[in-house]
Parts: C-alpha cells; sequence; structure tokens
C-alpha cells in the first residue's frame, strides 16, 4: 500500500519542483494504495506510419512494420491495472489506422478498465479506416495537421457528425515545426545529459508513459532509440521496467518513476530543447542520416538555459490554431 502522505514529495520528487510548485502541478495521486495518473497512458499499436516526417520524435521512419496484439495489450493492462489507473489511454505509432484489427485492440483496452477514457492519435490520412464500428468504442479521436498535408474542413466536419452520435470528441492540432529529437553520435557530456533529462517535459511534466512488449517506459523515446542505436541494442528493454516481475512491479514502481537518473537512450536524445525546424516530409532511406551527429550540435543550448528556469516553457511545435488558407 502506497501512503497517501507521501503524495507532495513524490511530486517533488518527479518533477524536480519545489514544495509551492509541485502542489501546482502534481500529476500523480495515490489513492486506496493505487497509483492514478493525471495523464495519459501511451500504446504504440504499431511502430510504422505511411509518412516520413523529417521530426518523427518515434522515429517511425526508421522502424520495421510491427503490429501489436490486442492478447498482449489486454495482458499488460489487466497486470498493471493492479497498480495503476490512468485518465487515459492513447493509442498511437507510427500511424494507429493501419492497424488490421484496431477494433480488437481498443476492445482489450476497454476490457482491462485501466482507464475510462480511450484516445486515437492519427495523422488524419486514413480517416476512412475510422468505421461506425471503432467510434463506438473511442472517447475522443486526435488529428494531427502539417503544412504540407490536412484534412480539409469537410472532412472533419463529416467525421465530426458521424462521431457526435457515439459522443467521440475530434480534435485537431496543427504541427508548423518540429524540434529535432535525437544525436545518434550522442555525448560523453554526462552533466550535459542530466541537464537535458531535468528538463524533459515528456518526463517530468506530461508522464508520457508508454507500455510496450510488457514493459512500462517512461517516454517511447526511450522505446525507439534502442531499436536504432546499436549501444542500446543489446537489451531494448533496458529502460523499462517489466509489469510481469512477480510481485516486485509494485515494489519497484514508483522509484522507477520517481528516478532522476537519465535512461541509457537519454544519450541519444535532446528531449525538449533541440533546435526547432520547419515541418517537413524526407525519404525514408536517408532519415537516419539527418540525426547522425552529436547531442551538442542539436541542442538549442539557449533554451536549454530557459527550460532550467521553467521546464513548462514551450517554444513551437503543436497548438490549436489552424494553417492559413
Amino acid at each position: 500500500m502506497f501512503k497517501a502522505s507521501s503524495l507532495k514529495a513524490i511530486a517533488r520528487r518527479i518533477l524536480g519542483f519545489s514544495k509551492k510548485q509541485a502542489v501546482k502541478k502534481i500529476f500523480i495521486q495515490l489513492a486506496d494504495g493505487t497509483l492514478f495518473h493525471q495523464h495519459s497512458l501511451e500504446i504504440e499499436i504499431v511502430d510504422h506510419c505511411n509518412l516520413t516526417c523529417g521530426g518523427c520524435n518515434h522515429l517511425s521512419p526508421a522502424i520495421p512494420r510491427r503490429f501489436e496484439s490486442a492478447e498482449r495489450i489486454l495482458g499488460d493492462l489487466s497486470t498493471l491495472k493492479q497498480h495503476m489507473r490512468v485518465e487515459c489511454v492513447k493509442l498511437l505509432g507510427g500511424e494507429p489506422l493501419l492497424h488490421p484489427d484496431i477494433e480488437a485492440i481498443v476492445a482489450a483496452v476497454r476490457k482491462s478498465n485501466i482507464s475510462n477514457k480511450i484516445i486515437l492519435l492519427t495523422n488524419g490520412t486514413l480517416l476512412s479506416r475510422i468505421t461506425d464500428g471503432l467510434l463506438e468504442i473511442l472517447d475522443g479521436v486526435e488529428i494531427s495537421q502539417y503544412p504540407s498535408m490536412q484534412n480539409s474542413a469537410e472532412e472533419i466536419a463529416l467525421l465530426q457528425k458521424r462521431a457526435e452520435k457515439y459522443s467521440v470528441t475530434i480534435s485537431s492540432f496543427y504541427f508548423r515545426t518540429f524540434h529535432k529529437s535525437f544525436a545518434f553520435k550522442g555525448t560523453e557530456d554526462k552533466k550535459l545529459v542530466q541537464r537535458i533529462f531535468n528538463t524533459c517535459r515528456k518526463v517530468h511534466l506530461w508522464g508520457c508513459y508508454a507500455v510496450y512488449e510488457g514493459y512500462l517506459f517512461k517516454c517511447p523515446q526511450s522505446i525507439y532509440l534502442a531499436k536504432v542505436i546499436p549501444e542500446l541494442q543489446h537489451d531494448p528493454h533496458g529502460d523499462g521496467l517489466s509489469i510481469h516481475s512477480c510481485g516486485d512491479f509494485s515494489k519497484k514502481i514508483i522509484p522507477f518513476l520517481t528516478s532522476r537518473t537519465p535512461l541509457n537512450a537519454c544519450t541519444f536524445c535532446v528531449g525538449n530543447v533541440g533546435h526547432i525546424k520547419d515541418h517537413h516530409m524526407t525519404q525514408r532511406d536517408v532519415w537516419k542520416s539527418q540525426y547522425e551527429v552529436s547531442t551538442e550540435s542539436v541542442v538549442d543550448h539557449d533554451l536549454l538555459k530557459k527550460a532550467e528556469a521553467d521546464i513548462a516553457i514551450r517554444v513551437g511545435c503543436r497548438n490549436g490554431v489552424p494553417f492559413e488558407s
């Protein structure tokens, strides 16, 4: 059992904030011995994508095709639910609408009862694959829009009309720019790695936890970097915590989530402080080459200093403002 009295202390450890700041931004609550995560839990139901965004922070253009199974998702989430509940589950990839049995995936998440809310994240190119049967078991759809590829107002209106029947929320987010996220050559500067980790909103502010192949991860980037970085490939689940670890999971989850030690993947990731680039598509066979650089060359050092002063600072990336015609 977790003691509710330790809530604020744990939040401070997670965020590295002062007591006053921690009270304002607690994203883990404790109730009846169960962790309650006030943000989302991500499930990467496919790894690949039909687009090749240059700034893809799931490395999809460089990752082979993979389809998650409904059976494994149900098993993982049913076990995790004994220790943790979440505000919502987000299904993404890659492009999740590429999954041939996506309704079974959503049904498995629903059956696990780890959350009452399930949201699908899509790039919007395959909206025709959203059937009424899928809408009936979802709670929301978030569509990523890009300057060179966006849905028409008519497409969105048609989907919204269908979704209203099932009380499903349709939201669009517009991505004009991306932060450069990776440096495949990494760095030997451990102090720089620690500074980047300390300012990572994915881990410390948004809580972008992900379940993948029986493991809980602090962020999806640590999953995918282990697939492309030779130094990490020998232990692809090294940055995760096994969900099925025979009674030890409940003892390990809080130390795992609150650790201030950078992940193995952090040596090759620049979190939220990379230089900003305009959104663009690139060829799949050359996608990796843009990241064959050192960490020092990718970090925006001015932004890093600002993030150290205020981790919530947000520059670039998505917003809710449509592109100009």
